[in-house]
């Protein structure tokens, strides 16, 4: 039997793969599935990930996920990471949204459904939203907020 053992190297591996699922939005489980055993058994990151996201994320990513615990960065060599690194670049923030775009339009022209980029907020009722806020109540906890 396959025994997994977690350990904070464990939580790296975790975080990679959560990390990467953020700047790569996923469109269908079965593309989530081959996604992440590409990036477990050979740490392969789809091809358009490093000229989107740049070699520094790339090489970021590959450590976090490495099959070898030992490989993985700590937590503090993480944060050492990005106090020295230009992962605060806006020009990484504007191609991680700009990906993000092109692959919701992707996925709208695919499925027929059109996109917009501004929500039409003046169709929310505002008499939806007029309940008793002094309090409410978590049912599952039996416990009351004020």
């Amino acid at each position: 039997a396959n025994v997994s053992v977690c350990t904070p190297k464990a939580d790296i591996f975790s975080a990679g793969l959560i990390l990467f699922e953020m700047l790569y939005p996923i469109k269908t489980s079965h593309e989530k599935y081959k996604l992440f055993e590409d990036l477990k058994k050979e740490s392969k990151l789809p091809e358009n990930f490093k000229e989107t996201f740049g070699q520094n994320l790339v090489d970021l990513l590959i450590s976090l996920i490495s099959e070898i615990a030992e490989d993985r960065p700590s937590a503090s060599d993480l944060l050492l990471t990005f106090d020295n690194t230009d992962l605060d670049d806006p020009s990484l923030e504007d191609s991680i949204l700009e990906e993000k775009l092109n692959r919701l339009n992707l996925t709208s022209s695919f499925t027929g459904l059109k996109s917009s980029p501004i929500l039409n907020t003046s169709a929310i009722n505002e008499s939806s939203f007029e309940e008793d806020s002094s309090s409410f109540c978590d049912s599952s906890l039996g416990t009351e907020y004020e």
